[in-house]
């Protein structure tokens, strides 16, 4: 019997007398789910009728009561400092009950207070995968992990994300929106390689990241919506405050605050030259920031280049709100009015010329550069150059 695998209740029914739309099996019963989920052709030893209002008769319910996933082990890390501090809550109410109920052993590494890298060697032997509960900053640590180690069964250990931070933008990308939908990305078992990316300071190493990289007002979008967060702890009332990020964003876009620099892009093996100081700058292989979300929405990490949304000091604070609010939510970005998209973009170089010497709260202590949720700060005169790792971590999706 097919199983369809990917509603939010993770429950699967299952229509007699159908064919699979996902492998098109004609023995029947097959799997059948008219919803936008995927689909898993898997065997089931349990079926039990379903006799619950509002479905009619004809279903089967099918419990899965087995291994049916490729992984059998997995080291399982929660952040429990992500977002709303639901890590493990949200790792127990959803993948935890699959994983036992299965039979797949995990091995629960909890972050922060555990290294990461030496709780994974730890059971590099047996395990198959790595799930990480968190946001961005939580699965690029994990990848920076990997890659630092230059361990080649550690990169080739496929990350399942259970998206549970304040930004879940590779999660989101890869298809897995919700935690349930990770239940889907671990028994599918389908890999996506994605490229990392090296970011460097003044020849300096500083991370690879997955995702984004972003100075000007995206940049400080991000700090703010961490900071509200961060404030959401003292307080009883801000952590009910829906709109945060739109409420920074609002903020960010009435300071319109200009950063003065010269960007050197690689675009289709031709060097274009930016002059003009950023009040915005997006470089991301990702195609959304948040969910619904996306200020690059035509990159893809498929290509192996990065798509940049950039808006220069000509944007009006009007024009920074709507590319802010508007065009992102819609994910088309109007090139006029100092707002160009470019793709393809391989190589990238920012020179920071100058900083303003008064910020909020007194002295700038430089540059924002947020990579991944994870803020860097440069000093001026500083040299940012972006360039493709030579080689990728693998990440299962929806």
């Amino acid at each position: 019997m097919c199983v369809c695998i990917g509603d939010a209740h993770s429950t699967f029914f299952c229509l007699f007398n159908e064919t699979c739309r996902h492998c098109g099996l004609s023995v029947p019963p097959q799997c059948f789910f008219p919803q936008f989920w995927q689909y898993a052709c898997l065997i089931s030893d349990s079926v039990e009728e379903d006799t619950a209002g509002g479905f009619g008769g004809g279903f089967v319910r099918c419990v899965v009561r087995r291994n049916m996933s490729r992984f059998k082990e997995c080291v399982a890390v929660i952040n429990t400092r992500s977002g709303a501090r639901e890590g493990a809550s949200v790792f127990a109410s959803a993948l935890q009950q699959y994983l036992d109920r299965a039979g797949i052993s995990h091995h629960d590494v909890r972050v922060p207070g555990r290294d990461i890298l030496h709780s994974i060697k730890l059971h590099l032997d047996a395990a198959d995968a790595i799930v990480v509960c968190g946001g961005d900053g939580t699965l690029s640590s994990v990848a920076n992990a990997l890659a630092a180690a230059r361990h080649e069964p550690l990169l080739k250990l496929p990350l399942v994300p259970v998206p549970c931070g304040l930004q879940n933008s590779i999660a989101t990308s890869l298809g897995v929106l919700s935690a349930e939908r990770s239940v889907s990305a671990f028994v599918l078992g389908r890999v996506e390689p994605v490229p990392l990316w090296e970011l460097r300071a003044n020849g300096r190493f500083l991370r690879y990241f997955i995702s984004y990289i972003s100075i000007g007002a995206y940049a400080m979008c991000v700090r703010r919506l961490h900071y509200l967060d961060a404030v959401g702890e003292n307080y009883v009332a801000l952590p009910t405050v829906r709109n945060k990020y739109k409420v920074g964003a609002f903020y960010t876009a009435m300071r319109n605050e200009v950063v003065p620099c010269t960007t050197v892009m690689m675009v289709n093996n031709s060097h274009v030259e930016v002059e003009a100081s950023m009040k915005l700058f997006v470089a991301s292989q990702m195609p959304l920031q948040h969910t619904r979300y996306s200020l690059t929405p035509n990159a893809t990490f498929k290509h192996g280049t990065l798509g940049v949304t950039y808006a220069t000091e000509e944007a009006s604070r009007l024009r920074l709100w709507h590319l802010l609010s508007r065009e992102a939510v819609e994910g088309t970005i109007i090139n006029e009015d100092g707002v160009c998209e470019c793709l393809c973009v391989s190589e990238l170089d920012l020179f920071i010329k100058d900083v303003p010497s008064i910020a909020e709260g007194g002295v700038s202590p430089g540059v924002l550069l947020m990579a991944d949720g994870e803020g860097v700060y440069l000093a001026p005169g500083s040299t940012v150059s972006v360039r493709r790792a030579p080689f990728q971590s693998f990440f299962a999706s929806c």
